[in-house]
């Protein structure tokens, strides 16, 4: 094992949240597997927030602002962290939320590492989205590094949607099942996902024909999180946009931006285990639909 580990902050928690330390990282990945302690990296849009209280904690916590400005709020008082150093600590039991005022950067730490932690072993939740085809290229993208992604979808059952996905991000493995609360309603899924080793996922990998290659650029977009997924091989050209919400209120008062061609949440012929089988020709007449045109 390294006694030396340089990185970036971002990158390297992507997968769990930006939750960078802990107990839930692999094993290989040496001094950022601990019992002892959990690191946060988390990056806010302005309006993002949490929602539901979060209850049963066991954990001692500390949010320090790095920048913009950041509330976390809890049964009696509420903390703002305003200027860049400010933090706010609270020990096990104690009931909370938090809300991004502006644009925002903090960094939590919280010991000891558990190991049932909602942001990482086994994460499940509920994911509320939208997904958009993208009218053009979107300015964001411009000199960010985006993420290679391979998912494998399993079963490979022509015809149906798989909701079994294993997937590679660099040097990252996970497998992730993902399935829609309520039946033909994409835009609420309850998502549950387990890390993997890299031999975890090269025994399963083989099962499953179903592939497909993406770069991932996660932005802001008109404040707020996006995913700009620009597809590869046989689905070159498509690009689609997945904007993520921390609740229903934000999601409903949602204004798609210019960048967006037309909403396809509820489409099936752009879902990831659908179009694992196809190439860009197969979907054209779809996409004609929507006055899609081939980017990239």
């Amino acid at each position: 094992m390294s006694a030396i580990i340089t990185g970036n902050a971002k990158l390297d928690s992507a997968d769990t949240r930006g939750w960078l330390i802990g107990n839930f990282t692999p094993d290989e990945l040496g001094l950022r597997h601990t019992d002892d302690i959990e690191i946060k990296w988390g990056e806010h849009a302005a309006g993002e927030a949490r929602e539901a209280w979060v209850t049963g904690e066991t954990r001692t916590a500390i949010s320090i602002l790095v920048s913009g400005e950041f509330t976390v709020e809890f049964r009696d008082q509420t903390a703002s962290l305003i200027k860049p150093g400010d933090y706010v600590m609270w020990g096990p039991g104690t009931e909370h939320k938090w809300r991004a005022a502006k644009d925002s950067v903090v960094l939590t730490v919280r010991w000891p590492s558990v190991a049932a932690s909602p942001q990482a072993v086994s994460n499940s939740q509920l994911e509320l989205e939208l997904t958009y085809l993208a009218r053009e290229i979107p300015k964001e993208i411009a000199n960010q590094t985006g993420h290679q992604l391979t998912d494998v979808y399993i079963p490979d059952t022509t015809g149906t949607h798989p909701h079994l996905r294993l997937r590679q991000k660099g040097d990252r493995y996970e497998i992730t099942k993902k399935v829609p609360v309520s039946e033909g309603d994409a835009s609420v899924q309850r998502e549950t996902t387990i890390p993997l080793s890299k031999e975890e996922f090269q025994a399963m990998a083989p099962s499953s024909t179903k592939k497909v290659s993406k770069i991932r650029y996660e932005v802001v977009i008109d404040g707020y999180a996006a995913e700009v997924d620009v597809f590869q091989n046989d689905l070159h050209g498509l690009v689609i946009i997945d904007f993520e919400f921390s609740s229903q209120e934000q999601k409903s008062q949602f204004v798609a931006p210019r960048v967006c061609l037309a909403e396809v949440t509820q489409e099936d012929f752009v879902a990831g285990g659908l179009l694992a089988d196809k190439t860009y020709s197969d979907i054209e007449s779809e996409l004609s639909r929507y006055n899609y045109r081939k980017l990239g």
